[in-house]
């Protein structure tokens, strides 16, 4: 489900600066992590732990 709302995302227009990455593996889960902005300054920094997930969304003025 991680996937694919990285992948809702991507196609809402968070493609700048776009970091996405496996980044080991817990709980017999793969840990994800995602960071992009889109052109208006907004960001969403994503990351997935395998015990949990953290979003961060940081938003223009």
């Amino acid at each position: 489900m991680i996937l694919e709302y990285c992948e809702q995302l991507k196609d809402s227009g968070f493609t700048e600066n776009l970091v996405e990455n496996e980044i080991g593996e817990r709980y017999g889960r793969t840990c994800y992590e995602f960071s992009a902005g889109d052109s208006n300054g907004n960001s969403v920094n994503l990351i997935d732990d395998g015990g949990g997930v953290v979003i961060i969304v940081s938003l223009a003025k």
